[in-house]
């Protein structure tokens, strides 16, 4: 018997992020080589806790300035609007 699926686009799907990267993937691989958590060592004394504007995470930003380096993009912005929807990051 033949089924036609209808609206498939608004079904929601429950996937986690390892079904989703493939294991073999250059970024995953980073990702577990090296532990980012020194960085917030490097940039703690950049950051007030008492004024100023909430932060960006320091690894983020790292990883940012990396995957701009990595890919030879060249603005953040480009960057970031690259990178919005890759799960591997």
């Amino acid at each position: 018997m033949f089924n036609r699926e209808e609206n498939i686009k608004d079904e929601i799907i429950l996937m986690t992020l390892s079904e989703i990267v493939p294991k073999d993937h250059f970024l995953k691989k980073v990702a577990e080589a090296i532990d980012f958590k020194f960085i917030y060592d490097l940039t703690e004394k950049y950051y007030s806790l008492t004024s100023g504007r909430n932060s960006l995470d320091p690894v983020v930003l790292f990883k940012l300035v990396f995957l701009k380096d990595f890919y030879g993009i060249k603005s953040m912005r480009e960057t970031i609007i690259k990178n919005r929807n890759r799960c591997c990051i």
